[in-house]
């Protein structure tokens, strides 16, 4: 051929090669891009999976020594194994009705029953502990103003760092649970008191479904225990409910054989001699209207919830003036606040939260023709419950339970300072902590159901009825 004809057919080979190296080299790239991103993905999910479990404990549990004596006192050690030297255990102590799906002829038959044979629950009592004995604050992590029934009695190191602690729970019940049968349930709840008290933002400290043990305790009533400690710390409230188809109803103490309602002369929606106001966050807000809408006594909600005062919505702003105001302007008879705890548990600075209140407290007039004020302390909150997962909302990982105790152990402190103002203190917050099962929705951890917003309103209407008119 010609060589302009030889020099044409090179010069098409040649951009067909060119063409066929450039679409090599994207199909190459195509291939690298998809296989980074999915080797991203997979690195991503990983991080995701290291982050939702984040010091997810390695755990067993190991029944070592169980027993209860005389139907009045539970004694139970157990072994949980973690990489925290001193985690928070959330504790449940159920009651079940042991007739009811079973016939036992002795009483081995009764000690080797399992849950699934149990009847219904009668009788609840929920605590959190770390195993502390003192009862006091320390940077072990004791909760301040909680005696817990839990004491860690030993502790051990393994070669993988995990340690393996003994605790053991030594519980006085009540006497009309003395025939039930027991079930003891924990779940690991924060790494330690020390992490859940951090303020926001922070990481998280909380285990949704973290760790958990559950075993039936075994009733010896005609043997002789020694326990090793001489005398058990009185422990309460309980939830009674008296029979499969009844409500649960709150004893205040496991020494009383009477529950709330009939030591009150009035139920909650029961018209009272005086006008309430009621001021707070979210929770008193929902326990006012429910009372507003139900209850016939004249009822005023006033709702004051936090506000930021950065963009990145980090730093929560000061309460005290808004709260003055409002409990300053105050005609009601009885005046129910409190100084928007959930907001402090969640995003406050535990620091700078007892100034603030003494800001409010001093507002209040110590004039006794005015109201009568009562402070109203923070609500329990369950990370447990959150539906979306508590892992995946940093904005949660500040809204502790521990906290929650904390925010309320300065608040009863620094009313009690203030005790030339007359200001009384209604303690909801171990009432609250029982009714887990009870949230406002499905997946909510810091708002209540119909049932347990009204166990509120009976006990805090009682408490008012007490001081006022007994």
């Amino acid at each position: 051929r010609k060589p302009t004809q030889v020099q044409s057919v090179c010069t098409y080979i040649a951009r067909l090669l060119q063409r066929s190296r450039l679409r090599l080299l994207q199909v190459i790239l195509l291939a690298s891009l998809i296989y980074v991103r999915v080797c991203w993905r997979a690195v991503m999910h990983g991080a995701e999976q290291d982050h939702v479990n984040t010091h997810r404990p390695v755990h067993t549990s190991t029944q070592t020594d169980i027993a209860r004596t005389s139907g009045d006192r539970i004694y139970a050690e157990f072994v949980v194994r973690t990489e925290f030297r001193h985690p928070i255990l959330f504790m449940a102590l159920i009651g079940h009705d042991q007739g009811y799906n079973s016939n036992f002829s002795s009483g081995s038959e009764r000690n080797n029953t399992t849950k699934d044979e149990l009847g219904p629950p009668l009788a609840k009592f929920v605590f959190l502990g770390n195993g502390s004995e003192n009862g006091g604050r320390n940077t072990d992590g004791m909760i301040p103003s909680l005696l817990s029934p839990l004491i860690q009695i030993h502790a051990s190191v393994s070669g993988d760092e995990a340690w393996s602690l003994l605790y053991a729970v030594d519980v006085k019940i009540p006497p009309w649970a003395a025939n039930l049968t027991f079930v003891l349930s924990w779940r690991l709840e924060y790494s330690s008191y020390i992490d859940s008290i951090a303020d926001y933002p922070t990481i998280t400290r909380s285990f949704q479904g973290a760790p958990t043990g559950m075993f039936v305790l075994p009733n010896f009533e005609k043997r002789v225990i020694i326990y090793p400690n001489d005398k058990v710390v009185v422990h309460g409230p309980w939830l009674r409910r008296k029979s499969t188809s009844s409500e649960w109803v709150y004893y205040q103490n496991q020494n009383s054989d009477n529950e709330l309602s009939k030591s009150c002369k009035r139920a909650w929606n029961e018209t009272r001699p005086y006008s309430v106001l009621i001021v707070g966050d979210s929770q008193p807000n929902y326990m006012c209207e429910h009372l507003a809408t139900y209850g016939s006594t004249p009822t005023k909600c006033v709702s004051l919830k936090g506000n930021f005062t950065n963009v990145s919505r980090t730093q929560l702003g000061d309460f005290s003036t808004r709260y003055s105001n409002v409990l300053n302007q105050a005609q009601e008879d009885v005046v129910i606040f409190n100084t928007q705890g959930l907001w402090e548990t969640a995003y406050g600075q535990l620091s700078v939260y007892p100034s603030r209140l003494d800001t409010v407290l001093d507002s209040i007039p110590s004039r006794k023709d005015r109201s009568t004020h009562f402070f109203l302390t923070t609500t329990a909150v369950h990370p447990n419950n959150y539906k979306r997962g508590i892992f995946t909302d940093d904005t949660k990982w500040a809204m502790t339970q521990p906290r929650v105790q904390a925010i309320n152990s300065a608040s009863k402190e620094r009313i009690n300072a203030f005790s030339n103002r007359d200001i009384f203190t209604l303690d909801i917050e171990a009432l609250s902590l029982l009714r887990e099962d009870d949230p406002l929705v499905e997946g909510d951890m810091r708002h209540y159901g119909s049932h347990t917003n009204e166990m509120l309103l009976s006990y805090i209407l009682c408490e008012v009825d007490r001081h006022l008119i007994s």
